[in-house]
């Protein structure tokens, strides 16, 4: 279990700052 909560753990990190950028995009769009 443990090492599964790591994995998804990584996987936000990973995914968060790609997301927020994109949301900065969108909202400079705008």
């Amino acid at each position: 279990m443990e090492e599964a909560a790591y994995c998804i753990g990584g996987l936000l990190l990973f995914i968060l700052p790609n997301y927020e950028q994109q949301l900065l995009s969108i909202i400079l769009r705008l």
